[in-house]
């Protein structure tokens, strides 16, 4: 459940930036040039990666607790919850958008 919740902060944080850089395509399309300077542009690229890189590469979602690397009898269970609540298809859409 944990992990889920965890996941639910990123995608809201995905989600932000999206909202946040929507214009982008709209205005370049209709205009032909983007109403950025050089650092705003830079400083929202920064902003994509530094989330990207918070949601590959500092998460552990895709990681099995350390608890059951000892006993493993409750793990089936965990890999149940994870199904449930669609941890994994989550990720992976996250990692595409």
């Amino acid at each position: 459940v944990a992990k889920s919740a965890n996941l639910s902060i990123y995608e809201w944080r995905l989600e932000q930036a999206v909202e946040r850089n929507s214009h982008i395509p709209e205005h370049l399309a209709k205009y032909g040039d983007l109403h950025m300077n050089r650092k705003q542009v830079n400083v929202e690229i920064g902003r994509l990666f530094l989330l990207n890189n918070a949601i590959n590469l500092e998460t552990n979602m895709l990681d099995v607790p350390e608890e059951f690397w000892e006993d493993d009898k409750f793990e089936p269970e965990y890999d149940k919850s994870l199904k449930y609540l669609d941890v994994h298809n989550r990720i992976a859409i996250m990692d595409k958008r």
